[in-house]
């Protein structure tokens, strides 16, 4: 990452939370929220926000691990910190400051929440909890917080339950509005003012997509459904169309499909697209930046882990493998990006 150099007396301290309750006259912080602070005769002074220059990056985490996808470069490096908790099942979303993978199940279900510092590309566990142990929903991605729309709570029940992490405070909040249906394994995607869940597992695959109003945090379903009942699909999104990407058309893996559908955001109209996967995969994940979706991962038909990218060109529709791999093959895991 590229960042402006800040000069004084001496070299600025960045916090993840807490501003430090005493400093030297003359110290300089950088707050999470980019924003400049100077220790000045017992307190600290707000001086401005720091224009701040991140390489434009896709975050793709599973175990204890997380892989960066450069959107400019379509290549992939492994970040040298080890995620604080193992993950699996999870949701990701993130802010323009940090990545947060949340809940999850490994051998047992989970509420913790790691977080990814994407100036440093540090991890920690943050020390508030999810508000209900859940694993396998939608991952949505707001401009202010991010959500998990259903999911699984393994062993007890599908859920209807929307949640959502508050970027500015790191609090977590439920949503009064849910799911009309308990809902395990939709896709997701999101546009600057709504979040999608589509398709998913109930007591059978679906093709109903679910609208999530970011200004109200309300939840009801729209017209346009998928082109085929599908669960465990991915989806990434443009700024003008969600793209929810392969999937299953029964409970299991042999049944995954190519297909790719989009969901025009002004008006709500789904088409399937010509193009689809190189093969039919399900619980992968998809990074994507303005103008390209990456299919990372996956589970094919055979049952195989995958370590493949496909790449979708939002403009063209058009799909083509990426010349990069994951680090290792990687399924039932989640994505975000800055």
């Amino acid at each position: 990452m590229d960042q402006a150099e800040v000069t004084g007396s001496t070299q600025p301290r960045f916090v993840d939370t807490t501003f430090p309750v005493s400093a030297n006259d003359g110290d300089v912080l950088l707050y999470r929220d980019s924003g400049l602070y100077v220790w000045w005769r017992g307190t600290w002074k707000f001086l401005g926000y720091l224009q701040v220059t991140l390489s434009s990056a896709g975050y793709v985490a599973s175990s204890t691990s997380t892989d960066k996808l450069f959107f400019a470069s379509d290549s992939i490096a492994s970040l040298s910190s080890a995620l604080a908790l193992s993950r699996a099942n999870h949701y990701g979303f993130g802010s323009f400051y940090a990545g947060y993978w949340v809940a999850g199940y490994v051998g047992t279900n989970l509420s913790n929440i790691v977080k990814t510092n994407f100036f440093y590309e540090t991890t920690s566990v943050l020390g508030v909890s999810w508000p209900r142990a859940v694993c396998q929903g939608a991952s949505i991605k707001g401009a202010s917080a991010g959500y998990s729309m259903g999911g699984w709570i393994v062993g007890t029940a599908y859920v209807t339950n929307c949640d959502k992490l508050i970027y500015s405070s790191e609090g977590t909040a439920s949503l009064t509005s849910g799911l009309p249906i308990a809902t395990a394994l939709p896709a997701e995607a999101e546009s600057s003012v709504n979040g999608y869940a589509a398709g998913g597992w109930t007591t059978g695959n679906i093709t109903t997509i679910r609208r999530l109003a970011f200004a109200a945090d309300t939840v009801v379903n729209i017209t346009s459904g998928l082109s085929s009942v599908r669960a465990a699909g991915s989806g990434g999104s443009s700024l003008a169309s969600g793209y929810f990407m392969g999937g299953t058309t029964t409970g299991s893996y042999v049944n995954g499909v190519t297909t790719i559908d989009r969901l025009l955001f002004s008006s709500e109209a789904r088409t399937a697209l010509s193009s689809g996967l190189s093969a039919g995969k399900v619980v992968g994940t998809v990074p994507y930046s303005s103008t390209y979706g990456y299919f990372c991962g996956g589970v094919d038909t055979a049952g195989n882990s995958l370590s493949a990218v496909d790449k979708l060109n939002f403009s063209a529709e058009t799909t083509a493998s990426a010349t990069s791999t994951l680090s290792l093959a990687r399924a039932y895991f989640a994505s975000t990006e800055i």
